[in-house]
């Protein structure tokens, strides 16, 4: 099996080759964002809750272009480095139109997470490791519901912890790049202004400036993000192809 890092290293090496298209794209993430801080400054009034109405509608029309967007970047990660001249409006509507099945499939990861919550900590891990091929499956090998789930804990079979390391120890790396950079960032900027740095991270209602610092932050993460999970999941299928799944029960 190939080394996660070793993935990551070319997920990177890939997002630096087609930066600007990936940028292109993470970037209308950036409007409901926009729309909420402005939301924010506006005056304060009571306009039977319109505003936070509108707010609400935002993080909607937010999560919906989150998930939109990184569908279809997962595509965008299968198709940059081959010959074949790419359909970008095609994948626009195949992406847009895979968004209610994996929905659903989340729904049902989440009724599994909540079940293994319940059961206490260590059988919820192995939830969320044995169902987390689940959503990429749909996107890539159009697997709906159940299915999914049933493909990804078989994929998983015999190979645990690779994937336990490689799509949640690999992707809380990138997290943590992420929030030691935008901290400091965040902290240069304070202490340069003058401002007390332990009050903006524990202030209820966050700077816009600090809102604005986290979404560039995320044109970064959430494209890395997508093709390393891409990446990860390819290569680990193009390794089993050499074996048979694992079918019997088993953990590990």
């Amino acid at each position: 099996m190939k080394r996660p890092l070793l993935i990551l290293k070319e997920s990177l090496n890939h997002f630096r080759s087609f930066s600007s298209i990936y940028l292109g794209y993470s970037a209308w993430i950036l409007i409901p964002t926009l729309g909420i801080v402005l939301l924010d400054l506006a005056p304060k009034s009571d306009m039977f809750g319109a505003a936070e109405l509108l707010a609400f509608l935002l993080v909607i029309l937010g999560t919906i272009g989150i998930i939109w967007i990184s569908v279809i970047l997962v595509h965008l990660a299968t198709k940059l480095e081959s010959d074949t001249p790419i359909d970008f409006e095609a994948i626009q509507t195949t992406s847009l139109k895979q968004i209610p099945a994996i929905l659903v499939v989340a729904g049902l990861q989440l009724l599994l997470f909540i079940g293994g919550l319940v059961m206490l900590v260590i059988p919820l891990f192995f939830f969320i490791v044995w169902y987390t091929f689940a959503q990429i499956s749909v996107i890539l090998d159009d697997k709906h519901g159940m299915e999914a789930l049933v493909y990804s804990k078989k994929l998983v079979k015999g190979n645990y912890w690779y994937v336990a390391l490689g799509m949640i120890g690999v992707p809380m790396l990138i997290g943590l790049v992420f929030t030691l950079i935008t901290s400091v960032i965040i902290v240069f900027i304070a202490k340069s202004t003058g401002q007390d740095v332990l009050s903006l991270f524990t202030s209820e209602q966050e700077p816009v400036w600090i809102t604005a610092i986290n979404a560039i932050g995320q044109l970064f993460v959430i494209p890395i993000g997508s093709i390393y999970a891409t990446k990860f999941y390819l290569s680990f299928k193009s390794e089993l192809l050499e074996k048979p799944l694992v079918t019997e029960p088993q953990i590990g």
